[in-house]
């Protein structure tokens, strides 16, 4: 009798012991169950902000190329302009040219009329007789053109020479050159170097 009791007490225990368990069970289903929803939510919301930054990556692309566009535009049309504006600034010069030296020209002839005037009177009068004096703006701006054409044609002299030293095997000539002009062809062989390495790299790398 006394382990009839012990038994049922047992079941009974057992029993309670299942249910609570059971219980237990439902309540970490539930909140698993819970668990997965919120993670099927945070996955679908991810996929949206991942479909987000993608489209805004595609129009932040198309927008850049489109600026490049743009600046390249304004960029051959800021060209295109500086090239114009500098053949009409050489157009007026091989116009100016010609005027110039013809204005020489005329002037030379002038110049002897009025030597032989000078001399026609002179015999005239039996002295020489004054004649007035050429403007003294005429020495001034003459002696600025050679001064300037003086300076340009040292110019060209100096580059010719600083690329012909440059071209030279290792840069030989530079040494040779006047100090002023043999930092500029140092400068020049570098930059000569460094495009060199530079295309050498570009092309390895194809």
């Amino acid at each position: 009798m006394a382990n009839d009791e012990n038994l049922q007490r047992d079941i009974e225990r057992l029993e309670r012991a299942l249910r609570e368990s059971v219980k237990q069970a439902d309540t970490v289903q539930s909140a698993l169950d819970d668990l997965e929803g919120h993670r099927n939510e945070l996955a679908g919301r991810l996929a949206i902000a991942h479909q987000a930054a993608s489209d805004y990556e595609a129009r932040l692309e198309e927008r850049r190329q489109e600026l490049a566009r743009a600046l390249e535009a304004q960029a051959q049309a800021r060209l295109l302009e500086a090239v114009g504006a500098r053949n009409d600034a050489a157009t007026r010069v091989v116009e100016a040219i010609p005027q110039l030296i013809a204005s020489f020209e005329r002037l030379d002839a002038a110049r002897e009329e009025v030597a032989e005037r000078v001399a026609e009177t002179r015999t005239h009068l039996g002295r020489r007789p004054e004649a007035a004096p050429e403007p003294e703006e005429l020495e001034l701006e003459w002696a600025r053109l050679i001064a300037f054409v003086r300076e340009r044609a040292q110019l060209a002299l100096d580059i010719e020479l600083v690329e012909a030293a440059v071209s030279s095997p290792l840069g030989h000539e530079i040494e040779k050159l006047p100090e002023h002009l043999q930092v500029i062809a140092r400068r020049r062989w570098q930059e000569q170097i460094r495009s060199a390495r530079a295309g050498t790299g570009h092309h390895n790398r194809d």
